[in-house]
């Protein structure tokens, strides 16, 4: 399975209408993009079976204009070799960067929740 929740938000002022019609989500992939509390936000998530590239086309999209969004997606692939973490990737003004959480491991979810 290929998991990944992500956030993004931009105190950018540009109307939000284009942006939220022609977003790449899917009844399987949803994404919201709205205000809240008078800033752009956009959250979004998918449990495909494996990795298509809706995560890339998502972030492509988003990231490519000039809202200067910042944010945070957690990612788990059980097919990769430390699929027993998520990955996470930091988004400041646009720009990704990659970043090892070894807090929320499959390991720790078992101490928290079970």
């Amino acid at each position: 399975m290929y998991e990944f929740h992500g956030w993004l938000r931009s105190n950018s002022e540009e109307p939000i209408g284009e942006l939220r019609d022609n977003t790449p989500g899917d009844d399987y992939d949803p994404i919201f993009v709205g205000y809240v509390n008078g800033t752009i936000h956009v959250s979004f998530s998918g449990n495909p079976n494996r990795d298509r590239g809706e995560l890339n086309d998502i972030l492509d999209y988003f990231l490519s204009g000039e809202f200067g969004f910042f944010g945070i997606v957690y990612i788990n692939d059980s097919d990769a070799d430390d699929y027993d973490k998520f990955r996470v990737l930091k988004i400041s003004n646009d720009k990704v960067v990659n970043v090892d959480d070894s807090i929320f491991s499959e390991e720790e979810l078992q101490i928290m929740f079970c």
